[in-house]
C-alpha cells in the first residue's frame, strides 16, 4: 500500500549569472505546526538527529549567520512536529535543509556561487558543466503529513519505497579470482 503524500519534482539551471550575482535556490514549506524551532534530520538515511535553531549542545554557539549556522545536512528526511502531527519532506538526494521558524520547513535545491562562501573548499560554487553554462539539477520530493505517533513508522515506509523502487537497484560484478 503506497503512503499518501504529495509528490514534488524539480528541475533547476542552469542558474543565470550574468547578472554577476551567485544564487541559490530554496523551496520552503510553511505550516501551522508550533514545533518550537526544532526540527529533525537524518543520519545517513537511520536515524534522526534533533536540531534547535541556533543552538548547539556541546559549546556556547555565536550566531554569525542566521541562515547558513542552521542548515544542517538532509540525506534522506527533513521533518517537524508538534504533539499531535509531524510534517517530513522525503528526498531522493543528499541536500542542506533547515527550519528558520517554527512551522517551516527549507531545502537547498540547487546553488550557484561566484565566490569562495569560506565553508571550506576554497573555491567558487560555480560548476559549469559540460556545455560551460552551468549544472542543471533535477531531485524529487515527497511530503507527508501524518500523526506524530505514526510518523516514524510512515517515514520509513517511504523511504524503502524511494530508494527501493524497481530502478534503484545497481547491477555489479565481480571476479571470482583471487591471487594470495
Amino acid at each position: 500500500q503506497e503512503v499518501q503524500g504529495i509528490d514534488f519534482q524539480y528541475t533547476v539551471g542552469p542558474i543565470p549569472i550574468a547578472d554577476d550575482l551567485g544564487k541559490e535556490i530554496i523551496v520552503r514549506f510553511n505550516s501551522d505546526l508550533n514545533s518550537n524551532e526544532t526540527f529533525y534530520t537524518d543520519s545517513n538515511g537511520r536515524e534522526l538527529q534533533q536540531r534547535q535553531m541556533n543552538h548547539r549542545n556541546f559549546y556556547q554557539y555565536i550566531v554569525e549567520d542566521p541562515v547558513s549556522g542552521n542548515y544542517y545536512p538532509v540525506n534522506a528526511l527533513i521533518s517537524i512536529k508538534d504533539d499531535q502531527q509531524s510534517f517530513t519532506l522525503l528526498t531522493d538526494r543528499s541536500c542542506g535543509g533547515t527550519s528558520l521558524h517554527s512551522g517551516q520547513l527549507e531545502i537547498m535545491v540547487h546553488r550557484r556561487l561566484l565566490y569562495d562562501d569560506n565553508k571550506g573548499v576554497q573555491e567558487a560554487l560555480n560548476e559549469l558543466g559540460d556545455d560551460n553554462k552551468g549544472l542543471i539539477v533535477s531531485m524529487k520530493n515527497k511530503l507527508v503529513l501524518t500523526s506524530s505517533k505514526k510518523s516514524a513508522y510512515l517515514q520509513r515506509k517511504i523511504q524503502k519505497s524511494i530508494y527501493i523502487s524497481s530502478n534503484a537497484y545497481t547491477i555489479t560484478f565481480a571476479s571470482s579470482n583471487t591471487t594470495n
